[in-house]
């Protein structure tokens, strides 16, 4: 589609609408621009207000509507759904997150919803076309709250919709996430609004921000049991959860309840870690990019002091159950054979580095610094509960053939003094992994043989 133009060209779209078949209308969209699709899409939203359904023509704009986000017109169905619009989701079925509403599980509820009080529902909906076509905000907030207020009392007050609709269990248990929102999104979104326009929030750190500009003590008092449900906003806008739990010490050190939404939230967002550094592990390193590879460290790194953040916390502290569950994730998520694959290929690694030329040495120095830093802890966090001591023999291993590959490089080359200097930076990180790896004797004889100062506490 063309460039957008200062004003729609009413040519096009009088074509658009004269069209016979679905593939002349296709034809006549590819010639529009973005400024005709705008106007074009007001329209046929417009028309949908009037007839009470949408036009065909605009189901044909969806995958344009979804990539550039126009100003839409809406209707009272999508108002009733503006307080769940951080939670919806393009998924088939309900998962295990209740936050993760799919959004094709609105559709039944608002049908229910205009079934049960046809009456309320078409007066908003005749208020929100007056309130449309004259350009009146003020009427178009008061329609969105009314419809949310109705939305709110019928799910919170409709004990059996669950099996009027047929809903499973997952999908029942957003039904009652749903009713909860509903309820409470008047008093938590300004206070989320407020959050995010504080022109402080740009200037301070995470966890300073969140404590100077969330307004948390008021919601503190007024929401009382409801306040996870506020957390869940300020974890979807953080960049880091940890901040979140920074900045509430007093509430996450009292917690007793480990099904709570905060909690379910963090777990959650754990699993979610972890099986993105299981799709890194899974293709082959030695075909990965090292900015890829340095991009599985950072997720690695980060997944580590998020772990370490949530066994601070007394409820999921490491002798606790729940501390326990959140130490069993990572070896159920991480593949132990991709664990294995990328430790041989660390050695590989070493080995262009000892005795290969050109563009596999200069590669290898530049993994071998990441590779280096990340596998220890990786290897520590797996070996937490390695019952059959898999995790202790491929240590054992890797950090034995490492070593051995750089004696061995010493005992058969002659390394002049210049080269020794090139061979401290490069082989420095390996012996700073064997002793992190419990290697220390063997690594510090070569580090005296490579005239390698011995790492400070500080590093």
């Amino acid at each position: 589609m063309n460039a957008g133009t200062p004003s729609p060209s009413f040519t096009r779209l009088h074509a658009l609408r004269q069209a016979l078949d679905v593939e002349a209308q296709r034809r006549c969209l590819r010639e529009m621009t973005g400024t005709d699709l705008v106007h074009l899409t007001r329209s046929l939203e417009f028309q949908a207000i009037l007839e009470g359904a949408p036009p065909e023509l605009l189901e044909m704009l969806r995958p344009w509507l979804r990539q550039a986000r126009p100003p839409r017109v809406g209707s009272v169905e999508r108002l009733c759904w503006r307080p769940l619009e951080r939670f919806l989701v393009d998924a088939p079925e309900a998962g295990s997150a209740c936050w993760l509403v799919p959004r094709r599980l609105l559709t039944p509820l608002w049908l229910a919803l205009e079934a049960a009080h046809p009456e309320p529902v078409e007066q908003l909906k005749r208020q929100h076309a007056l309130a449309c076509f004259d350009g009146d905000q003020i009427s178009l907030d008061q329609v969105s709250t009314g419809v949310v207020d109705l939305a709110a009392y019928f799910f919170n007050n409709t004990p059996d919709l669950p099996d009027r609709l047929g809903l499973n269990a997952a999908e029942t248990e957003m039904l009652g996430f749903i009713a909860r929102v509903m309820k409470w999104h008047r008093l938590v979104m300004p206070n989320v609004r407020y959050f995010q326009q504080a022109p402080l929030v740009r200037r301070l750190p995470g966890v300073e921000a969140l404590r100077l500009c969330s307004n948390w003590y008021t919601l503190l008092e007024l929401l009382e049991d409801q306040f996870d449900l506020y957390l869940l906003y300020l974890f979807s806008i953080s960049a880091d959860p940890t901040h979140v739990i920074d900045a509430f010490p007093f509430y996450f050190e009292r917690l007793e309840d480990a099904d709570c939404l905060a909690m379910r939230w963090l777990r959650h967002r754990l699993d979610q870690q972890l099986q993105e550094i299981s799709a890194a592990l899974a293709i082959p390193p030695r075909l990965q990019a090292v900015g890829a590879l340095q991009t599985m460290a950072d997720k690695l790194a980060g997944m580590e002091l998020f772990i370490d953040r949530l066994h601070r916390l007394p409820l999921l502290a490491p002798d606790q159950p729940e501390g326990k569950r959140i130490a069993a994730l990572p070896p159920q998520r991480l593949s132990l054979d991709y664990v294995n694959r990328l430790c041989l290929a660390y050695l590989e690694d070493l080995t262009d580095l000892l005795h290969s030329q050109g563009p596999q040495r200069d590669r290898a120095r530049e993994v071998i610094p990441v590779l280096s830093t990340a596998l220890p802890p990786l290897l520590a966090r797996l070996g937490v509960n390695d019952a059959n001591g898999r995790i202790a023999g491929l240590v054992a291993e890797m950090g034995g053939k490492a070593l051995y590959e750089i004696d061995r490089y010493l005992r058969s080359h002659e390394v002049s003094p210049r080269s020794r200097q090139g061979l401290q930076a490069s082989l420095a990180p390996v012996l700073t992994m064997c002793e992190a790896l419990g290697m220390v004797d063997t690594a510090a004889v070569l580090r005296g043989r490579l005239g390698i100062p011995a790492p400070t506490p500080n590093g």
